[in-house]
């Protein structure tokens, strides 16, 4: 039993190294650059702006964008979610 879960030991921890070093290859061939989507116009996204805005409009349709910073700024007006 000690062998079999040795040997499982090492290969989980295979695996784990392989996509360690799969990562970090990524990593050093420069800075990220994310995945394009297709638009609904039928372009593709530029820029991870474009990227964020369109999973927006797909998943959210209709949604509107919010400042943060207004956000936090204003979190005293926000309900709690407790009963008066």
């Amino acid at each position: 039993m000690r062998a079999s879960n040795s040997e499982n030991w090492q290969v989980i921890t295979s695996e784990v190294r392989e996509s360690a070093a799969r990562l970090m290859r990524g990593i050093r061939k420069g800075p990220y650059s994310p995945p394009t989507l297709l638009k609904r116009d039928g372009t593709f996204t530029d820029n991870s702006e474009q990227t964020i805005s369109t999973l927006m409009d797909v998943h959210f349709p209709g949604s509107t964008d919010i400042d943060i910073d207004e956000l936090i700024n204003n979190s005293d007006d926000l309900p709690t979610g407790r009963q008066p």
